[in-house]
């Protein structure tokens, strides 16, 4: 539940030194830019899938505890 605002706190806290969270572009919006060159490429996209795979797991694990005790077996 608060690994969302840890992970906040950690970024605008320059705890990730990357380019992206290093960058302006929050602040500055659609008038920011950011330089990705394309050996970054590669961790963007493991990062990305990576982050996919997790987001479906958590995803799963609750939906299979909602499924699990919104109608639970009765004993016979």
């Amino acid at each position: 539940m608060y690994l969302h605002s840890v992970t906040g706190l950690f970024q605008f806290g320059s705890f990730y030194n990357r380019c992206y969270c290093n960058s302006s572009v929050t602040g500055l919006s659609k008038y920011a830019y950011n330089v990705i060159t394309p050996v970054d490429v590669g961790s963007i996209r493991t990062a990305w899938i990576g982050g996919f795979f997790l987001a479906a797991g958590a995803g799963m694990i609750f939906a299979g505890f909602v499924t699990l005790f919104i109608d639970p077996p009765l004993p016979p």
